[in-house]
Formats: structure tokens, C-alpha cells, sequence
């Protein structure tokens, strides 16, 4: 078990393998936990947006996620993903001494390669549609896998350091980081202030990307991220704001 300090009042739950964190904070807010942080060594089915997984192999990357109780709008908890992402990225920067950049939406990038993902699930009430919860998921690539990553995702996954010697403690220092800087946008969330460092390390602002909308494809310049955390793609036609969805950069 690691040693997580981190000031902030949630129940932590340490787990050496499970299936994904995010369920077990989804069977947590059916027990009635307010809010609780969930940390594993190891998933077997880790998730990933879109419905893809997420590659999580044994005592190489971190593994977490937050049981939320929002109290404000089911608009304002989309932005509670892009929050994340610039926790996480500060977090590495301080923490690592590294130069991460974000790409819209969620994922956190280290020269060009991928090295976080996260993933916002809500559950909402019957009755009114409202959000009962919110459950944060967060994975790492620390260490670079003994054997690699899987050839599916070999040429765009990367880590932070190449291997676990590089540094000790650092699991347990960056954990409580992206907890503290989260907690402290979270707090705050709909004064949206956060936007600035999410467009200053944005990956795709100035670059030429594709994307599909209603099935159609399209390729553009990004213009800007604005404060709802929709991308302004300029295309040949027309401007085209995407609140959701996936981009990727055009070779």
C-alpha cells in the first residue's frame, strides 16, 4: 500500500487489482459514499473514453478516481474533465519535471506521445434528470511497460519516465498533487478560470486537424478552445464548434 497524504477530507480505498476504478466508485455512491478517492496497482478492464480500454498493466502507472457529489448545473460537469486534465497536467510538470501539453478533450501528452487519459462518468436520477454523482477516472503511464505497450496503441502511447528507477516516491508525490490541484479548481469550477492554462497547453490550437460531425468528415485549422470547453475548428466553408466528439491531427 502506498502512503497518500492529501489534506483533503476523502475516504481512500487502496485496491491491488480490480476491474476498473471508476466501478468501484460507481458501487461506492450506490452504498452512499459522499466522495471517496480509489487507488489500484492494477486494472483489468480499465476504461477509456469512446468505449476503448485503457491499458493498465501492474505497478507501471497510476490508476485512480474520484466519487464526486456536484452541486451545480449538469451543464457545469462537463467541464469537470477538462479541470481534470489541467490538474494533471500541472501536476506532471511540477512533479516530474516535465513539459506536458493537452489534447482536447482529455488526454495528456508528453512529446507527441500519450502518457494520461481521463474519463468523466455521471450517474444521473430518474425523477428529474439531475447528476447524483460524478466519478473522476485518471490513468497514468509512469514507468514504461517491461514488455511494451500492445501494438495497437505502440505508436502513440508513451510514459513519463522509462523506468521505475528513475525516481522513488513519485507514484505516491504525484497522486497527491493532481488531488490537491483538482480539489482546488473543483471548488471553484463554475468561475471557469482554469480555461486559461487549458488553452495555454493546448496540443491542437494552430494545427490542422480532421473530425466527423453528423457522419460527415471535416478537416481544419484549430482557432481557439472557449471557456464552455468547445473547440473552434475554421474550416474551408464555415467556423465549427465541437462541445464533443474526437479530433485528430491531419498529416
Amino acid at each position: 500500500m502506498i502512503d497518500i497524504n492529501i489534506n483533503v477530507p476523502l475516504k481512500i480505498y487502496f485496491y491491488d487489482t480490480v476491474d476498473s476504478t471508476n466501478n468501484i466508485c460507481k458501487v461506492l455512491s450506490q452504498s452512499g459514499e459522499d466522495s471517496a478517492l480509489v487507488i489500484a496497482d492494477f486494472q483489468t478492464a480499465g476504461k477509456g473514453r469512446l468505449g476503448r480500454s485503457f491499458f493498465s498493466p501492474k505497478s507501471t502507472g497510476i490508476y485512480m478516481s474520484l466519487l464526486l457529489r456536484p452541486d451545480f448545473s449538469t451543464e457545469q460537469i462537463t467541464l469537470i474533465t477538462t479541470a481534470a486534465a489541467v490538474a494533471v497536467a500541472d501536476a506532471i510538470d511540477n512533479v516530474c519535471n516535465q513539459n506536458t501539453l493537452i489534447k482536447w478533450v482529455n488526454d495528456i501528452y508528453i512529446k507527441d506521445k500519450k502518457v494520461c487519459g481521463i474519463l468523466c462518468e455521471a450517474g444521473f436520477s430518474s425523477s428529474n434528470n439531475s447528476s447524483n454523482y460524478v466519478v473522476l477516472g485518471i490513468g497514468i503511464n509512469l514507468f514504461a511497460p517491461k514488455n511494451s505497450f500492445p501494438d495497437d496503441i505502440k505508436n502513440k502511447a508513451g510514459s513519463i519516465f522509462s523506468n521505475l528507477s528513475q525516481c522513488t516516491d513519485i507514484k505516491e508525490r504525484l497522486i497527491e498533487k493532481i488531488v490537491k490541484n483538482f480539489m482546488e479548481i473543483y471548488e471553484k469550477l463554475p468561475c471557469k478560470e482554469y480555461m486559461n492554462k487549458y488553452r495555454q497547453k493546448s496540443f491542437l490550437i494552430g494545427k490542422s486537424v480532421a473530425f466527423y460531425k453528423d457522419t460527415q468528415r471535416f478537416t481544419g485549422i484549430v482557432q481557439d478552445i472557449n471557456d464552455n470547453a468547445e473547440i473552434i475548428i475554421k474550416t474551408k466553408d464555415e467556423t465549427i464548434n465541437l462541445f464533443a466528439g474526437e479530433v485528430s491531427l491531419e498529416i
